[in-house]
């Protein structure tokens, strides 16, 4: 229905944003402090529908401005807005957006947004779930799904009919649902092969920063491998040793993060570091590089000492600490290092050092090319 101005020359819609004005100012000092607890229910309820059906009337008026925006010399009615109002550009341009689809493609969420059955941000998501179906549907799939949309709004959150915008082929139309999921899935796994990237960029004071873009399941798979390698509490091999009890009781712990909260906890929880952190020195050894070991401790019956250079490399020495460590100790031969009764003790030969030495043997010395003097002219009282 057109509506004509009125005797004054006035716009009905201009008079209508008048009147609200006007009645903004007669409750503006009112103070809603007394106010009954069933009157203030009441009225945040109407406001909220008020405040919607006025942001439908500006979104309509908006996509009739087309004309305003060229009066003033601007790119569009949104950039005009944004000068005027001292609005954000971005903003403006997405109610634009808003009310170009509204006014030219969704009649129905445009009737409801105008009655205040849908909020705005009930309207924008119908109107990108229904955009987002493919052309191939048809015209006729796509206005049941919009109106099918605008009643759930009625018993459904904005993030709740964003996930039942996903799947409303299922209910308007289940016979090609499936067909359309599996066309779906394959047009989402080309386009993620075709904008996949990887980025690394050295910012110059010791550290890069990586960036990129990649499929979803590739995501998920290097999710997992780098959560088994910075686990919190992933034990290293080498500390099995130092592991608690699993029979002694819990003792109740306060642990205090870097950001000063306390974390109350037990002594064996592990280290109840913040991801990222304790992500650092593990991501690096997975990436390659030389992982930081603590000082070795001496152990009893290890020739690991602290200081000590493996003769074989550094790279063999984790190899036999854990060899040394596991290899379980059978008895099926008397032990040798026990002590033999007195009387017979042997006595170690030279050669035969009692503790087994590391590395290639000494090689002897040579007997001497000349004899020396005593030897050539031995003393008559030797």
């Amino acid at each position: 229905m057109s509506h004509s101005p009125t005797s004054t020359g006035t716009h009905p819609v201009l008079a209508c944003a008048r009147q609200v004005a006007a009645a903004l100012d007669e409750v503006a000092g009112v103070e809603a402090t007394f106010m009954p607890t069933e009157a203030k229910a009441a009225a945040i309820t109407e406001l909220h529908r008020a405040e919607q059906r006025l942001k439908a009337l500006r979104l309509k008026v908006m996509a009739a401005s087309s004309d305003v925006a060229s009066e003033n010399a601007a790119a569009d009615v949104g950039s005009w807005l944004a000068h005027e109002v001292n609005a954000d550009l971005r903003d403006a341009r997405a109610d634009q957006r808003l009310a170009k689809a509204l006014d030219d493609r969704f009649p129905v969420v445009a009737a409801a947004f105008a009655d205040g059955r849908v909020s705005e941000e009930q309207a924008w998501v119908i109107v990108r779930a229904v955009d987002a179906l493919p052309k191939r549907v048809g015209l006729q799939v796509k206005a049941d799904a919009e109106e099918t949309l605008v009643d759930c709004a009625a018993q459904f959150t904005p993030t709740q009919l964003r996930i039942l915008g996903r799947h409303i082929l299922h209910v308007v139309a289940p016979e090609i649902a499936d067909e359309e999921d599996a066309k779906k899935l394959a047009e989402e796994e080309a386009s993620a092969e075709e904008r996949s990237r990887l980025s690394i960029r050295d910012l110059g004071d010791g550290t890069s920063r990586i960036s990129g873009i990649i499929p979803t399941p590739a995501a998920k798979r290097l999710d997992t491998y780098l959560d088994a390698l910075t686990s919190p509490r992933h034990r290293d091999p080498a500390d099995e040793q130092d592991a608690p009890d699993p029979d002694e009781p819990m003792e109740p712990t306060t642990t205090q993060l870097p950001d000063g909260t306390e974390i109350l906890g037990c002594h064996n929880e592990g280290d109840r570091i913040p991801l990222p952190q304790e992500a650092r020195p593990r991501v690096l050894h997975a990436a390659g590089a030389p992982r930081p070991r603590p000082a070795p401790r001496a152990r009893r019956g290890c020739h690991h000492r602290p200081g000590h250079r493996h003769p074989r490399g550094p790279a063999l020495r984790p190899r036999c600490r854990r060899a040394h460590r596991a290899r379980p100790r059978t008895r099926t031969q008397p032990d040798r290092r026990r002590s033999p009764p007195p009387g017979l003790q042997r006595r170690h030969h030279p050669r035969r050092p009692r503790h087994r030495q590391r590395g290639p043997r000494p090689r002897p010395h040579p007997p001497p090319l000349h004899p020396s003097p005593a030897e050539a002219h031995p003393s008559p009282g030797a």
